[in-house]
């Protein structure tokens, strides 16, 4: 017994006051995977500037490429996870300045990235040029107007009008204002202010968890932070969605400190940049109902709250808006993909036609997703407890994507992991981990098994074989909490990890 006592000795001091050089040795292993794996062959360096390519067109036929990227994304989710477990009821600071040092490092690399996953990033900064440079509107002008532009030759979706809010059509036409006429400085600059946003985002959860759980302060940042799905994402290929994020996770530091109108006004903001965070406002109005007794102060928060919410929304569009349908709700309409509503929609076409089988499928989504709202507006209204306004957010938003959204992009799990990691440690955070996890190979599975070969052909059981892939762990995982949930027993709201019955 005697003789093993030292070495049990030496391992717990390693697990605890030398955690610091651990974290240090997975962030100095997961910046040479994304220097080896994405970096040094995709760097805007290696490969310049050469329009429309991506991570399939770069490894086409190339057996070891291809396994080269599936191996970074395993290595960087395996080394993430290390750091998460690591940072795990930590509070010194020797684990904060490492953690924020890593990130720091890994984060201003991966700007420099080429963006191998989508060429959402030249759409954007072309949709931003039609207001800055040319001086017309980009909801209703495509970028197939004005050929000889810079950008035309890096654009997919060249006779698209813009997809998102009005906010963020003021953004791009800042940046592209700034950054002038050469592609790769607009690309850079957009990065960059992504990553403001970003490390915005990384600030406000690491801010409300040290005021409300200082034990889970860390891994709570870091569950967000070192995230390979949100470093891949936003600063690799330079998707937007961390914009909105940004006002989700203010949103919900709003929610927390009883803030309600505030928070309300953060996610109409968040809706002017992607729709989806107007969906969290019921539960901010909810709340605000609930901590305001009288009847007077219940219509003047309403009235205070609707004005400035309508405001927000209605400055940023007023000049933009020329009617007609200036969303695209037509267009959205017929777009579906890699989700539930999408199995859906394929399997009842042959039978009801395709114009009956969208309505169909839009419809119930919808109602679907409104059930879910009134009903977690229901459990935060009865509950004082933050972690549950926090979970209600979370459950929103995990509904919409893994249930409700016809059209489901890797991206998108970005708007749930801000919530998750203000949740570190819980159930539903880890789901999302899960989730984050198995998103990523949506691209992996594409390109490299359906059209390397095995290609179905029927549109139904595509769909179907590709969203079991994708999301089969986590529906199963999800069952899981939901059944521990129900026959299960939780102690408390604070401790209670399960997943709420839907």
């Amino acid at each position: 017994m005697s003789v093993h006592l030292p070495q049990r000795l030496l391992a717990s001091k390693l697990f605890t006051t030398d955690r610091w050089l651990l974290l240090l040795a997975i962030g100095a292993l997961s910046l040479s995977v994304y220097w080896i794996g994405l970096l040094r062959p995709y760097s805007f360096s290696a490969l310049g500037l050469q329009p429309l390519l991506d991570i399939a067109k770069l490894t086409h036929d190339q057996p070891i490429n291809q396994a080269g990227y599936v191996l970074t994304v395993a290595v960087s989710f395996g080394l993430y996870g290390l750091a998460y477990w690591l940072c795990r009821n930590q509070r010194s600071r020797s684990m904060w300045l490492v953690l924020a040092a890593i990130v720091l490092v890994i984060g201003i690399a991966l700007i420099h990235l080429y963006p191998i996953g989508a060429s959402d990033i030249f759409d954007s900064l072309a949709h931003g040029r039609l207001t800055s440079h040319y001086g017309v509107n980009p909801f209703y002008t495509a970028p197939n107007a004005f050929r000889g532009d810079n950008f035309f030759a890096y654009v997919g979706w060249s006779t698209t009008t813009s997809t998102y809010g009005p906010l963020f059509e003021w953004i791009t036409a800042g940046v592209t204002r700034l950054a002038g006429d050469d592609v790769l400085a607009n690309v850079l600059l957009f990065k960059w202010v992504l990553f403001a946003f970003y490390a915005g985002s990384v600030m406000l959860i690491g801010w409300l968890l040290q005021r409300r759980d200082p034990d889970r302060a860390l891994q709570g940042v870091c569950l967000f932070a070192l995230n390979p799905l949100v470093l891949y994402m936003t600063l690799g290929n330079g998707h937007n969605d961390i914009l909105m994020v940004f006002f989700i996770a203010l949103g919900a530091v709003a929610l927390v400190q009883g803030r309600y109108t505030i928070a309300a006004l953060a996610f109409a903001t968040g809706g002017a940049i992607k729709f989806i965070s107007i969906v969290l406002i019921p539960i901010a109005v909810m709340l605000g109902l609930h901590d305001n007794r009288s009847w007077r102060d219940r219509f003047k928060f309403l009235i205070v709250t609707g004005f400035v919410c309508a405001a927000v929304i209605a400055i940023s569009l007023y000049p933009f808006y020329e009617g007609g349908d200036f969303f695209g709700f037509k267009w959205k309409f017929i777009l579906y993909t890699t989700s539930l509503p999408s199995v859906i929609q394929a399997a009842l076409q042959d039978s009801i036609g395709l114009d009956a089988s969208r309505l169909l499928v839009n419809r119930a989504s919808l109602i679907l997703l409104v059930i879910v709202v009134l009903y977690q507006m229901s459990r935060a209204y009865r509950s004082c407890d933050w972690r549950v306004t926090l979970r209600a957010a979370l459950i929103i938003l995990l509904f919409y994507l893994l249930v409700s959204a016809a059209w489901f992009q890797a991206w998108y799990v970005e708007w749930v992991l801000v919530l998750a990691a203000m949740l570190a440690g819980s159930g539903l955070s880890r789901l999302t981990l899960l989730l984050s996890y198995s998103v990523m190979w949506k691209s992996i599975f594409i390109d490299y098994y359906l059209y390397n070969g095995y290609w179905i052909d029927a549109r139904a059981p595509r769909e179907l074989l590709t969203v079991v892939v994708i999301f089969g762990a986590v529906w199963v995982y999800g069952a899981y909490l939901i059944g521990r949930r129900i026959f299960g027993r939780a102690d408390s709201p604070q401790r209670s990890s399960g997943l709420d019955v839907l």
